[in-house]
């Protein structure tokens, strides 16, 4: 049986804010417009209701919420 050994060296990957990387200038067709935000809210929002399916089916549904607005004082891997 052959081995192989190399030496190698670990990547450092800094973590920056998701504030850090956004773009500060951006088109107005970027932002939520004040008729839309009650419908981001809701699907941000946590859910635990019942839907129908198209058959007539009724089920209890529930999902977590996302924090909205997303935070910018944390790591892209903190926010999952």
């Amino acid at each position: 049986m052959n081995f192989l050994y190399r030496k190698v060296i670990p990547r450092v990957e800094t973590k920056a804010n998701l504030g850090d990387i956004l773009e500060k200038e951006v088109d107005d067709y970027f932002y939520i417009k004040d008729n839309e935000l009650i419908n981001w809210q809701y699907y941000k929002g946590a859910k635990a209701e019942v839907r129908v399916t198209k058959s007539g089916y009724s089920y209890a549904y529930k999902e977590g919420g996302i924090a909205y607005p997303d935070r910018l004082d944390r790591t892209l891997d903190g926010l999952f």
